[in-house]
């Protein structure tokens, strides 16, 4: 899960509003000061009350309305953070987009963001691959010491390039055991490749710790052994294609809000319990109002639900109260370091970086050390922006140095020095109360149904959100595709006769 201004949305409640907050922010909300029990009456009751106003609660409201032929339908979205968007957040700088959270629109075929964007025409056009100004290159390949690698090392490193995809082909991965771990299963699988040949063992085995530090930020597990093989084999591949937006993915966004009414939306509203009851729910917010609806759909990320800040009564089913902590939740970071334009001419096509290879302590060097994570440094498209981009895996990353270390990294890694950068930027997405991490994934122990279980309701509460999909999870697909199945049931729900 698989990131132009950052998107700005104006409030909509004025800060000099005499009224009580409830009766500022409209239908459905009110101001009270009472602990057990919202009251239920005609007048107050709303429809639904999405929680969370990110990829999957937008499609959610989008689909709801879609679905709603007497267009009389009482919605309220609630928000915790001053923007919509969730995990695609996108900054503009000087007319040039910088991705904070999802970056690219990964895969074509049978992707409905895809889809969606294109009707909308927020994708670059197919020609993208031949512009200058978005074109991937071969990355230069460097040691950490410094030195460029020499031809005979970027051979090896091509090689063990080509295994390492060969190992993770998924039409051989169906008979293995589904426990295993994808680390064991990749040391098992370049272990037995490497015995067959006669390479230098020490490039064999960096140019291998650099496939799994980049495979790590794809899949957004620090440690590959728990993360599941099962899990990856579940994951369903919508093409290899990574396409990019013409603003940043806050676009979609942007499109998405366009086809839900403002008034729908409220922002700077934090939900501390939901509250299940038989014919309705009741959800009370931080600020001390409370919603009434006929149903909930809970948006938040993953990394919320593990963190217990958001109650639930009564208390959610073991079984699912055992997915929420046993699934994982990746905790994926970006340092973005901004140059000046005669500095970034010497720049401009990245660098691939190869640590001094661990061996068996790979696993806790990186556990220990979250520099150890950077395997690369990627211009950030458009290359207008001037500006590199280096992934950083940690979990509950809060290191406000960072961007000082990275920068010490590239100039290690150049063997040289390099300019200060112009600004930089880091995310905090797993610091970050409203998120506290960036994906999901399957950990090992799991089984395969965990996501359908995340997303199983529980009463007049539904779930949404990447970590909800069976096969999607972990994208920005799946979480669209998370609100229009939420959209379904809780329209069958609110067209079942009463009792």
């Amino acid at each position: 899960m698989q990131c132009a201004v950052p998107l700005r949305v104006k409030q909509r409640i004025k800060r000099n509003c005499a009224l009580p907050v409830g009766l500022c922010l409209g239908v459905g909300l009110w101001s009270h000061n009472f602990a057990a029990t919202a009251t239920r009456t005609a007048s107050n009751m709303i429809d639904v009350v999405i929680i969370g106003a990110g990829i999957s609660g937008i499609s959610c409201a989008k689909h709801l309305h879609a679905s709603d032929r007497s267009g009389q339908l009482r919605i309220k979205i609630v928000e915790a953070a001053p923007r919509a968007g969730g995990r695609a957040k996108t900054l503009e700088q000087n007319g040039s987009t910088i991705e904070l959270g999802a970056s690219w629109v990964h895969g074509e075929k049978g992707n409905a963001i895809y889809d969606y964007a294109s009707t909308k025409d927020l994708l670059l056009p197919d020609s993208w691959m031949s512009d200058p100004d978005w074109r991937w290159e071969d990355r230069p390949l460097r040691h950490m010491c410094g030195l460029e690698a020499s031809d005979a090392e970027k051979k090896v490193f091509a090689e063990v390039e080509q295994a390492f995809d060969a190992f993770l082909d998924k039409a051989s991965l169906m008979d293995e055991p589904g426990e295993k771990s994808l680390g064991n299963l990749l040391d098992e699988k370049f272990h037995e490749w490497a015995k067959r040949k006669e390479h230098d063992a020490r490039m064999m085995q960096a140019a291998f710790e650099f496939k799994k530090r980049e495979f790590i930020s794809g899949i957004g597990s620090l440690d590959l052994y728990t993360a599941s093989l099962a899990g990856y084999v579940q994951a369903e591949d919508v093409g290899p294609e990574c396409v990019p937006l013409r603003r940043g993915y806050s676009s979609i966004v942007q499109a998405l809000l366009q086809e839900i009414p403002d008034s729908e939306i409220v922002y700077g509203s934090g939900v501390k319990e939901v509250k299940n009851r038989d014919d309705h729910v009741e959800v009370f917010l931080e600020s001390g109002s409370a919603i009434v609806a006929r149903a909930a759909v809970v948006t938040v990320s993953l990394g919320v639900l593990k963190s217990g800040d958001l109650r639930f009564t009564p208390k959610l089913p073991e079984e699912k109260l055992e997915a929420i902590r046993k699934t994982g939740f990746g905790h994926i970071e970006k340092c973005i370091l901004k140059f000046d334009a005669d500095t970034w001419e010497d720049l401009k096509q990245g660098f691939h970086c190869l640590w001094p290879p661990e061996g068996d302590a790979f696993r806790p060097a990186l556990l220990r050390n979250w520099e150890q994570s950077v395997f690369a440094f990627y211009p950030n498209q458009p290359r207008s922006s001037q500006s590199l981009v280096a992934w950083i895996v940690a979990e509950g990353f809060a290191d406000v140095s960072a961007p000082t270390k990275v920068l010490d990294l590239l100039r290690r890694c150049l063997g040289r020095q390099v300019p200060d950068p112009v600004a930089s930027f880091l995310t905090d997405w797993g610091a970050n109360r409203r998120f506290r991490g960036s994906y999901s994934y399957l950990s090992t122990g799991q089984t395969p149904d965990a996501f359908s279980l995340l997303g199983r309701p529980f009463g007049r509460v539904f779930f949404a959100g990447e970590h909800t999909h069976p096969t999607y999870f972990g994208t920005a697909h799946g979480a669209y595709e998370s609100g229009a199945r939420c959209a379904s049931e809780v329209m069958q729900t609110l067209e079942k006769p009463a009792p």
